[in-house]
């Protein structure tokens, strides 16, 4: 989990349910289903959007919005909040993966083994805290967009089941190599590790993508990336967001002004830089004047 973009809520008393701000008739659709499902009356307040990352890049934006949708109706209406998968499922999320709704709660690096039936809802694996001293450098072309939706669907009916050769080697990728580089504080180990899993990924979805990257402007640019000589660098979800693994704050600024100088403009790209978040939702109560 990283902690930009973030998704941020304001909520605020009023005499009806309203939704304010950015994807405001996103939050709606989220609060309605909401409602339907808990059973509960819609409490009287305003949620008003106040930053959100952007939809349909590999960024999982839309879970985290639907979660923070729902934590904020639990609050409004002075509910405990409920376990992950149950307010996961208030707002119909957790159903292809649910690393994203733990992640929520979690923070940090989470390893999940993946959903066994339509019912179950998966458990964390390991959880791993990052050095605080390591950035993650989100990149993508302006002009781009990754599978959503309708879309998606159709492209994984198209993909074939993944070998299980495939699944042992990612799996022992993880368990050999990527957890106890992060436990270590191995950032070089821990780079490399994380580039092989994500092209051993990658790999699975070829026949939708073409190979392990989204298209051919992701695929050069990180070779380009690893021909500067960095290690880590994989692609986020369907694309089209990579995300570059750096040691220090220093080190990512570097790269940043290097990859808009040498490789694409900033014009053209865009580049976040991010801290590692390693704390789940953070609620403050702030009193009215």
């Amino acid at each position: 989990m990283v902690s930009r973009p973030a998704t941020v809520l304001t909520v605020e008393p009023c005499s009806k349910f309203t939704a304010e701000g950015m994807q405001s008739e996103r939050v709606q659709k989220f609060a309605s289903g909401w409602q339907q499902r808990r059973g509960l009356p819609m409490p009287q307040c305003t949620i008003r959007v106040e930053s959100v990352a952007p939809q349909h890049v590999g960024l999982g934006s839309g879970t985290q919005l639907a979660m923070s949708v729902a934590t904020a109706l639990h609050c409004a209406s002075e509910l405990p909040l409920p376990t992950a998968s149950e307010l996961s499922r208030s707002v119909g999320r957790g159903h292809r993966s649910c690393i994203g709704s733990h992640g929520f709660f979690e923070g940090g690096l989470l390893f999940e083994m993946g959903r066994e039936s339509d019912e179950a809802f998966a458990e964390i694996e390991a959880r791993v805290e990052l050095p605080e001293d390591w950035r993650v450098v989100q990149l993508r072309p302006r002009q781009q967009a990754g599978l959503s939706g309708h879309n998606e669907l159709i492209a994984f009916d198209k993909l074939p089941a993944v070998p299980a050769e495939a699944t042992t080697a990612l799996l022992n990728e993880i368990r050999e190599n990527i957890l106890p580089a992060a436990w270590g504080g191995n950032f070089s180990e821990f780079s490399e590790s994380v580039y092989r899993y994500g092209v051993l990924a990658g790999e699975c979805f070829s026949q939708v993508q073409g190979g392990p990257f989204a298209n051919q402007t992701l695929a050069s640019w990180v070779q380009d990336i690893r021909g500067y000589g960095i290690a880590g660098v994989g692609q986020s979800s369907w694309g089209p967001s990579l995300f570059v693994l750096q040691e220090s704050e220093e080190a990512a600024q570097d790269f940043v002004q290097w990859f808009h100088d040498e490789i694409s403009p900033a014009s053209e790209s865009h580049s976040t830089i991010s801290t590692i978040s390693n704390r789940g939702v953070e609620i403050s109560v702030v009193p009215s004047d």
